[in-house]
């Protein structure tokens, strides 16, 4: 029996349009069965509107910086808020989905997915498409995401993301070394398996621009690199090889000596080793400014600038090194001390050091201590807090400005920790949202704690945690309106409970105490500016709305409820920096052009 067989017409035609339409569009890319099993999470938004309830009781306030966000609920629904409160306002995304291993990790309508499900892939694929879309809009045009992911699913996601993001849009494709061959894996590997070591992220962005490493990162290069053999005497201004110098400097001579080692270049290293002293001397500015590596013949320095040196010597042009040698050829130079410095290895390291490009070594280091990280107990895919650290770091490590790193898939919080700790090291004023179901209890047992655990330094147990920083949290959860056949009364029921999700648009949570049900204003820590809401569908209220923000000093948006997309300016002549919004207009058209897009047979036009 066919699955098609109980289709009726309509529905077959629909499908062979559409699968006529994907032919007509697109002559490589990746296709799969997206109808077969519609997920019900999305499904249902056809018939109830996410909106977010704060949750006081687990707000966490330590001082008077701006808030961090967690929302408990299904990303999906969490996704669709944010793309009304912030919209094209995130910096950075990093999200750890289910790797689709087969092995009770991902679910699919309530239901793990295991190996021998023969919509195995294409149930994964509808699961990140659609919350891949919403996430694409949160995006700054500038906005960068990064994706971990294993074999599994990697070359599905890699075709997936050329599709929503633009296969130009490709960064790259990480390569993170997880593991090493040790212990039980040893004895597959010894038996001819190639044992998997690796994980990978992938990383895409929004404008096209691939160069997204503002602050690069540096792996160490254990030894020295015996290419640097030319010594230039700066008081001199003459120049040797790094062996003769080494001969006629007393100090090094001793140091081989001592060290019973001949002198050549080849040594050097393992003397380095054995003598701190002599490490210190070689990377001292000092010496290491004044040791380069001789490199090709450069004929592009204009000849007045080179006749202008002697030859023999070392100069500078356009911010560059040049050698020019006694039959006055001119060659290019590498100076040591541009290789040296601190590098992001685990073991932090000072010495020569390479920029990292897509292999991610010496991560399988971080595996220790991962029961540790957060204080809190989570064995199912815990990423360490360094390379989160250091993906969001390369991007953001030299704003200025304020930064928001999105989470949506947040398992343990492992992106918060790693947020405030950077802001603790590097001082740039990062802020996190983090989305995650209760799946298991884990927003409660597992992700909150492991924020309060940082931020407070006090664990559920008792115990303290060692690394405190002082951050604020806002906690929400995902709840729902009903999306009734009657447009006016969704309209009416939606502009009720959409405070919370306006006031996270806004940024403002100090509720101003007021004696009357038909409008709520927030205000910022400094009181200057505010979020004005009426929900009043009667406008019995409007002027004493009108009255009280008259009276408010600063920034003023105002919200008011309208049965269309208009609010009615004149009421507000007169009062100073006051930005008008209809609600709930924009939340309501939004949900409706995202249910068009994914739900089937959606009537929402």
């Amino acid at each position: 029996m066919s699955k098609y067989d109980n289709f009726s017409r309509e529905e077959l035609i629909e499908l062979l349009q559409k699968q006529d339409k994907e032919l007509s569009l697109k002559k490589y890319g990746l296709v799969w069965d997206s109808e077969k099993e519609p997920e019900k999470v999305v499904v249902d938004c056809s018939k109830k509107l996410p909106i977010l309830k704060s949750v006081p009781e687990k707000d966490i306030k330590t001082n008077d910086d701006d808030y961090n966000i967690m929302i408990e609920g299904d990303n999906y629904h969490a996704l669709q808020v944010l793309n009304y409160t912030h919209k094209e306002k995130i910096d950075v995304i990093y999200i750890d989905p289910p790797y689709n291993t087969g092995n009770k990790d991902f679910v699919y309508n309530d239901k793990f997915v295991d190996k021998e499900d023969g919509y195995r892939h294409s149930k994964w694929l509808n699961f990140m498409e659609k919350r891949l879309e919403l996430a694409k809009e949160l995006l700054k045009d500038e906005g960068v995401i990064f994706i971990s992911i294993d074999d599994n699913e990697q070359a599905n996601l890699k075709l997936l993301c050329d599709k929503i993001f633009g296969e130009n849009n490709l960064v790259s494709n990480l390569h993170i070394e997880t593991s090493v061959i040790a212990g039980p894996r040893r004895v597959p590997a010894m038996q001819g398996s190639v044992v998997k070591t690796a994980e990978y992220v992938l990383c895409y962005t929004k404008n096209g621009d691939t160069k997204i490493f503002k602050t690069l990162l540096y792996d160490y290069i254990p030894g020295y690199d015996t290419h640097y053999s030319l010594f230039f005497d700066d008081q001199h201004n003459r120049t040797m090889s790094l062996l003769d110098f080494m001969k006629k400097n007393s100090f090094m001579k001793n140091a081989f000596e001592q060290a019973n080692l001949k002198i050549n270049i080849d040594n050097l290293w393992k003397l380095m080793t054995v003598n701190q002293r002599v490490r210190s001397f070689i990377y001292s500015d000092s010496i290491a400014s004044n040791i380069f590596r001789v490199s090709d013949k450069v004929d592009s320095i204009p000849q007045e600038v080179v006749n202008k040196v002697k030859r023999d010597s070392v100069f500078v042009y356009d911010e560059k090194y040049f050698f020019k040698e006694n039959d006055e050829t001119v060659r290019g130079l590498f100076r040591y001390k541009d290789r040296i410095g601190i590098t992001d290895d685990y073991f932090l390291s000072y010495g020569e050091r390479t920029v990292r490009g897509n292999l991610w070594k010496g991560f399988s280091s971080d595996g220790g201590n991962l029961a540790k990280e957060g204080g809190v107990d989570f064995k199912s895919g815990k990423k360490p807090v360094r390379l989160i650290k250091q993906l969001i770091k390369g991007v953001t490590g030299n704003f200025k400005r304020d930064v928001i790193v999105l989470d949506f898939f947040a398992g343990s919080g492992t992106t918060a920790e790693a947020v405030l700790t950077l802001n603790q090291e590097d001082h740039v004023k990062r802020h996190f949202i983090l989305c995650t179901n209760n799946e298991n209890k884990i927003a409660e047992n597992v992700t909150w704690p492991r924020i309060k655990n940082v931020m407070t330094g006090i664990k559920q147990d008792g115990h303290k945690y060692p690394n405190v920083i002082k951050a604020n949290l806002k906690y929400f959860k995902t709840d729902f309106v009903e999306n009734s056949k009657n447009t006016t009364k969704t309209k009416i029921n939606l502009a009720k409970e959409c405070s919370d999700m306006i006031c996270l648009k806004t940024g403002r949570f100090n509720q101003i105490s007021i004696k009357n049900s038909s409008f709520k204003i927030f205000s910022n820590n400094k009181n200057d500016q505010y979020t004005c809401i009426y929900f009043d569908c009667f406008d019995t209220d409007i002027q004493s709305f009108i009255k009280k923000i008259s009276k408010l000093n600063g920034k003023k948006d105002v919200y008011i409820f309208s049965l269309t997309d208009l609010v009615d300016n004149s009421l507000f002549k007169g009062i100073a920096d006051v930005k008008l919004e209809a609600i709930p207009y924009k939340i309501l058209d939004l949900y409706r052009r995202i249910a068009k897009a994914h739900i089937k047979g959606s009537n929402h036009d």
